[in-house]
């Protein structure tokens, strides 16, 4: 099974990449850092992107993104496929 799972720390000014099979996904996270900018800027924000850090290919493993998905907050058990 492959999975990818990215995660904004917006306190953090952090955007991980966690593949399974270890992927860097440069372009996956351009694209999604790209939407938290225009996300900012369609609420009158800017993001400032020097603040920020990339972090790719991590690999979390399934059962921690399992974890993850349980117990992160407003995500419920629903959620897990």
């Amino acid at each position: 099974m492959h999975w990818v799972l990215v995660v904004a720390y917006m306190k953090e000014s952090k955007l991980c990449f966690y593949d399974s099979f270890l992927a860097e996904g440069n372009a996956e996270l351009k694209n999604i850092f790209r939407y938290l900018k225009d996300a900012h800027k369609r609420q009158g924000k800017t993001l400032n992107e020097d603040n920020w850090e990339l972090v790719r290919g991590l690999d979390l493993g399934k059962e921690m993104v399992r974890h993850a998905l349980l117990f992160h907050p407003g995500v419920g058990a629903t959620h897990w496929a």
